[in-house]
Parts: C-alpha cells; sequence; structure tokens
C-alpha cells in the first residue's frame, strides 16, 4: 500500500512517542488501520479518498466549517487515523515475535506495562478516533461533493464502543 495517509512522523509528533521509536512497527500498524479500520468507516468512499486524497486537505488535515448555521472544526482524516493505528500499535509496542513464541520486552528504564492496560489504552484510542469521525461525517455532509460521494457509495456505520462477536 504506497498512498499512506500519513507519515511515521505525523504519528510520532501526534502520540509524542519518546526514545527511539519502532519504525517497523508503527509502518506496520499505520498500513493495517488504514487498509482496514479506516476502511470499514468510510465504506467504498474509501477508495475515493485513495485516488484523491492529495487534493482534499481540508477533509485529511481538518478544517472549519458551518453546519446547520453553526461554526464547527474537525480534525481530519489523518488524526482518525492516527488513533486508529495508535490503537494497533499501543497493543504490539512491547511484544516481540520470534522462533521461541511471543516475548514481552524488558528493558533496563522500566518494566513492560500489563497487557490489560495497554487493552485499555488500545480501546480509548478507538474510542476517540470514533468521535472524532463523527465529526469528519459533519464536515462530509456539509461539502455536496463529498455528502454525495460518501452516502452515494452506502450508508457506513461505525461502533467503537466494544467488539461485535456472531456466533458461526
Amino acid at each position: 500500500m504506497d498512498n499512506l495517509f500519513i507519515t511515521l512522523q505525523e504519528f510520532v509528533d501526534e502520540k509524542k512517542i519518546s526514545g527511539k521509536p519502532n519504525e517497523k512497527k508503527i509502518n506496520q500498524a499505520i498500513k493495517e488501520a488504514q487498509a482496514v479500520d479506516l476502511k470499514k468507516m468510510l465504506g467504498l468512499f474509501y477508495f475515493f479518498l485513495v485516488e484523491n486524497y492529495a487534493n482534499e486537505s481540508k477533509l485529511m488535515d481538518g478544517s472549519g466549517f458551518v453546519y446547520n448555521e453553526m461554526n464547527i472544526s474537525h480534525l481530519g482524516i489523518k488524526n482518525v487515523l492516527i488513533d486508529l493505528a495508535y490503537s494497533r500499535y499501543i497493543i504490539d509496542v512491547n511484544v516481540n515475535l520470534n522462533a521461541f513464541g511471543a516475548n514481552t520486552k524488558e528493558t533496563s528504564n522500566g518494566s513492560a506495562v500489563d497487557r490489560l492496560t495497554l487493552k485499555e489504552l488500545s480501546k480509548q484510542a478507538q474510542i476517540d478516533a470514533g468521535y472524532k469521525f463523527k465529526d469528519v461525517v459533519l464536515y462530509i455532509e456539509s461539502v455536496e461533493r463529498l455528502k454525495a460521494k460518501y452516502y452515494g457509495s452506502e450508508k457506513n456505520e461505525v461502533s467503537f464502543r466494544g467488539l461485535r462477536i456472531s456466533k458461526i
């Protein structure tokens, strides 16, 4: 996937990751978040963005706009994607997979955070992305050409409050 909407540096700057960030894990989290999570949120509109994201700076980077005679702002698709990528990255950050299985990293600077805390941080990032996305949708609805593309493709429903599991 060559058309990544965010860079490693944008991710690191927004999430204030200190030290030497693991570029491989961050890039993998960004790729997965964009190809799976963001695509699920946007539906077919995702493919419009892949082709046109360079021309949609107000949608991608955020902007102020008028909706129902109110001044509103949104943080943009990039910011939503950063939260989605962070939710994936935080789960994987201190785990290494090798020939002996999965191992937790231990450093002299501190001890590994327990898995439950990482899951809570991940879930909170997903919830944050969901709320930010609601504002993005308001922006999409305020721009007729985007609205036609977004709703013309399919009605998208997004929930990040919990996992939906169905029995097969």
